[in-house]
């Protein structure tokens, strides 16, 4: 039979006092990415953190043991080592991509002087993609927690500090140029958007700057304002 390692976990809770928040009239949008998480300001001025991927580091020493344990007899002693090897395996990389995930949230909250951040909605289910391309891109949106943690996290801690985050459609901010409005085809693999207007952008930098026009739009209606041209 197995050994089973025992592991112990201490909770402990204690109450933040949260500031209260006030719109200062500064904003900060983001496209939040697989590889990296980019954002621009209401100055234009975009600021970029590259995520260091630790699932793909242990893809590799995680597959090598899973297949030297799969040929092992379940239940035998060598077994119940390589499982638990997996297991170490598995937590590690978790325990890293969560680390990353409160430090780089807490300081885009941080580092920022407006109260009020703006990121897509990330609809995690339905960025799955069947394409063969888009796998590994499938793995690291339903398997690591990459956006939907990312974004409690950044949520959680902006308010503390008296900051709100606010999702919004991300839909086709990535294929819409943000100069001219013109719409393209733009597949996962095609990183740089250039569009007969002359705009020549990276993806990620457009899309931010979508988020950012799209809520400011959707703030001039609720306030009884023109609605932003283009």
């Amino acid at each position: 039979m197995c050994c089973l390692t025992e592991r112990i976990s201490i909770s402990l809770v204690h109450d933040v006092e949260e500031k209260e928040y006030t719109d200062n009239g500064l904003y900060q949008a983001w496209d939040l990415g697989i590889s990296k998480q980019v954002g621009v300001n209401l100055e234009g001025k975009f600021i970029q953190v590259e995520n260091p991927r630790p699932d793909k580091y242990w893809k590799k020493p995680l597959a090598e043991v899973q297949s030297r344990r799969d040929y092992c007899k379940k239940g035998s002693r060598k077994w119940c080592h390589l499982n638990e090897v997996k297991r170490r395996i598995e937590r590690k990389k978790s325990n890293q991509i969560m680390d990353f995930q409160h430090k780089c949230s807490a300081k885009i909250v941080n580092n920022t002087r407006a109260n009020i951040i703006i990121i897509g909605d990330l609809s995690v289910k339905d960025m799955a993609q069947s394409e063969k391309a888009t796998k590994g891109i499938n793995r690291a949106t339903q398997g690591t927690g990459y956006l939907g943690r990312f974004a409690g996290f950044l949520t959680y801690k902006a308010e503390q500090v008296g900051k709100k985050v606010i999702e919004i459609s991300e839909r086709k901010t990535s294929k819409t140029c943000c100069v001219c409005g013109k719409e393209h085809d733009m597949p996962i693999w095609e990183r740089i958007m250039e569009c007969d207007c002359g705009t020549v952008l990276d993806r990620d930098r457009n899309s931010a700057i979508n988020i950012m026009v799209q809520y400011l739009s959707q703030k001039c209606q609720v306030d009884g304002l023109p609605v932003l041209c283009r």
